[in-house]
């Protein structure tokens, strides 16, 4: 039996896609450990069953997890680069006391770069899947590309990309950028989109999610942070001429959560409502109640350009699509004919599209909808993410023996 090692300081019972990778690789037949850090997104705090040493070593459907000690994220970006760096650190120094032999090590890279750094200390094929390209997302930190915080970090960034076999990459924009500012020869890159699990539901069967107002919904899901853009939601929603006839809601938490919720307020837009984050076997009764899902990101740098992994899960879900975006989501929503595209953080184009949405036929809704949905079927589902993931480990493998 292969054995692979996955480093990615989020896992279960975090929210992150690497769970069901993870899970689908043991069904594939694999023997699966993880490296992880102990749980605290999006909340910031670390949970009272796992502190002070409980539960490092934990199954979970068939996967081996240990968890290493980390700083929670708390609040703001001091904690945050504490909890960084001790995930780093103490990731590394645990790897480097292993004897275990693995065929493969693969990187889940979400921010930080600094994930990759542990799996150096195994000897074995590298793979990074690379979801936040670096020291990019450190704009949205607000970190000037001039400092020199922003040029030690790059040195980092590029040295870590280059010390790995392959990189995969969720966006087709991300290769450019890592050729551009990294130097990583794109015949060491491929792209895999990202997946999403079955957002789709047949009937009405569960609890009621959204109030039965008889207006038009739309829904935004996922991490409310800077870079979602969640300002230009709220102020879309204010100056839309039928802001009367429909109801934003939005399901997440994140680093922008309250400032989110105190804007809505001051500036008195009363179709905008906050319900938290929600438990993921609740979300397809969300979808299935919203008339129209909303995808927005905010493009003063090149983070602008990703492919958010909520598109995929919108598509799953089998709703039209409203988009304040560029770069591949909008290429990917354009040729799917599955909704209308706005500028990205462009509020007064987003409130005529809303307006638009609000007139449109429950026909013409429903054809955007399976648009989506069939785009899906054929892209981004679990099992042909796993058939490509798969392929390019097997090859990885082979070349590496």
């Amino acid at each position: 039996m292969k054995r692979i090692l996955i480093v990615s300081q989020y896992f279960y019972p975090e929210n992150f896609k690497i769970n069901e990778i993870a899970v689908g690789l043991v069904k594939h037949g694999y023997a699966v450990d993880v490296v992880t850090g102990l749980p605290n997104y999006p909340s910031g705090v670390i949970a009272n069953k796992y502190r002070y040493g409980k539960n490092r070593n934990q199954k979970y459907n068939g996967v081996n997890i240990h968890r290493v000690h980390i700083i929670a994220r708390k609040r703001g970006s001091f904690f945050r680069i504490l909890n960084y760096l001790s995930f780093a650190y103490s990731a590394a120094r645990y790897l480097k006391k292993q004897n275990t032999k693995y065929d493969l090590t693969f990187v889940y890279q979400l921010s930080p770069v600094l994930m990759i750094y542990p799996s150096l200390k195994i000897a074995n094929k590298k793979i990074v899947y690379c979801l936040d390209i670096w020291p990019e997302s450190l704009k949205a930190m607000h970190i000037s590309e001039n400092s020199l915080l922003f040029h030690l970090i790059h040195r980092i960034s590029k040295k870590l990309y280059h010390s790995v076999d392959k990189i995969l990459v969720s966006s087709q924009s991300f290769m450019n950028y890592l050729f551009r500012e990294n130097d990583i020869s794109k015949k060491d890159m491929t792209f895999l989109p990202q997946h999403s699990l079955d957002m789709k539901k047949s009937k009405d069967n569960g609890p009621k999610m959204l109030d039965n107002d008889k207006k038009f919904h739309f829904i935004f899901t996922g991490n409310i942070g800077n870079v979602q853009d969640i300002e230009t939601i709220i102020k879309a929603a204010k100056i839309a001429s039928k802001s009367n006839k429909f109801i934003v809601d939005i399901v997440g938490e994140g680093t922008n959560y309250q400032s989110m919720r105190q804007l809505a307020e001051t500036s008195h837009t009363i179709n905008v409502k906050f319900h938290g984050r929600k438990p993921a076997d609740l979300m397809s009764q969300y979808y299935y109640e919203a008339d129209c899902c909303l995808l927005t990101l905010r493009n003063d740098s090149e983070i602008g350009l990703t492919i958010p992994s909520k598109l995929q899960t919108y598509m799953s879900s089998g709703r039209p699509i409203l988009a304040a975006i560029d770069g591949d989501s909008r290429t990917i929503i354009t040729d799917a004919n599955c909704g209308i595209c706005v500028r990205s953080s462009a509020a007064s184009e987003l409130a005529k599209a809303m307006d638009k949405f609000v007139e449109l036929p429950k026909s013409e809704l429903v054809t955007m909808g399976n648009n989506a949905r069939n785009y899906y079927l054929s892209n981004f589902t679990i099992d042909i993410f796993m058939t490509r993931l798969i392929h390019i480990f097997e090859g990885e493998i082979k070349n590496g023996n």
